[in-house]
C-alpha cells in the first residue's frame, strides 16, 4: 500500500519496470481522485499525484539523483531504496515539476531524507527519457478513466454548488426574509440553483454577475 497526496492508502499502480528500478503511482483510477481532478486536467491539462520509485542498485539511484543536478545525495544511495516525488504534471507544456523528494530506506517506515524541490523538468528531454516513459503510462490511465467517467460531477463543481445553496438557505431562514425584496442577482441565482450542480450550474452563475 501506498499514500495518495490526501493521505489516503490506496494499492499502488506499477507504470515503469527495468531491472534497476521500478515505479508506482497511488490508484488513480478511484471515483474520488478522478472528483478532485477531473476540472485541472480537463481545463488546464494538469494533474498531481505522488511517484514512488523502488532503486534496485546503487547505479540506478545515482543517476537518478545526477539528473537532478543533486550529487550530494550519492551518498546515501546505498541506504536510500526507495524515493517519493510529489510531481505536478503539464500535459500540455510537457513538463513535469518535482515539488518535494523524500528518500526513505523503507517504504512503511526508517531512516528518511526530505527535501523540497520545486524543480521543472522537460518530458521531450532524452535525459529525462525514463521519467518521460512513467509520465506518459500515468497521462494515458488518467484521460481513460476521464473518457470513462464522462460527465462526473468534479468535486470544486459540487462545493461551488454547495457554497451557493447553503447561503440562499441560511438567507431564507432568517426572521426578516419575508419582508426582503429579492435582488435580479439573487433571483437568477435561484434559478441556477434549480439546474443542481455541474458544468451549466457554472456557466448559469457567469451569467448572474
Amino acid at each position: 500500500m501506498v499514500q495518495d497526496i490526501g493521505g489516503q492508502s490506496t494499492i499502488p499502480i506499477q507504470i515503469y519496470s527495468s531491472s534497476d528500478m521500478d515505479a508506482y503511482v497511488p490508484d488513480v483510477t478511484r471515483p474520488g481522485w478522478i472528483q478532485w481532478n477531473i476540472d485541472a486536467f480537463k481545463t488546464q491539462g494538469i494533474y498531481s499525484t505522488y511517484l514512488y520509485l523502488h532503486f534496485k542498485t546503487n547505479a540506478a539511484c545515482e543517476k537518478e539523483e545526477r539528473n537532478k543536478g543533486k550529487s550530494d545525495v550519492i551518498p546515501n544511495c546505498s541506504i536510500l531504496r526507495y524515493q517519493r516525488n510529489l510531481i505536478k504534471v503539464d500535459v500540455r507544456q510537457n513538463v513535469v515539476t518535482i515539488l518535494d523528494e523524500l528518500l526513505m530506506d523503507d517504504p512503511e517506515n526508517g531512516n528518511t531524507n526530505y527535501r523540497r524541490l520545486n524543480e521543472t523538468l522537460s518530458l521531450i528531454d532524452k535525459k529525462n527519457a525514463v521519467l518521460g516513459k512513467q509520465i506518459d503510462k500515468v497521462t494515458a490511465i488518467i484521460e481513460n478513466e476521464v473518457k470513462r467517467s464522462g460527465n462526473v460531477l468534479s468535486a470544486q463543481e459540487a462545493m461551488k454548488y454547495n457554497r451557493i445553496m447553503t447561503a440562499h438557505s441560511a438567507a431564507k431562514a432568517r426572521p426578516s426574509w419575508s419582508d426582503t425584496a429579492p435582488s435580479a442577482q439573487w433571483q437568477c441565482e435561484e434559478d441556477c440553483l434549480r439546474m443542481g450542480p455541474g458544468q451549466a450550474f457554472d456557466r448559469c452563475m457567469e451569467k448572474c454577475r
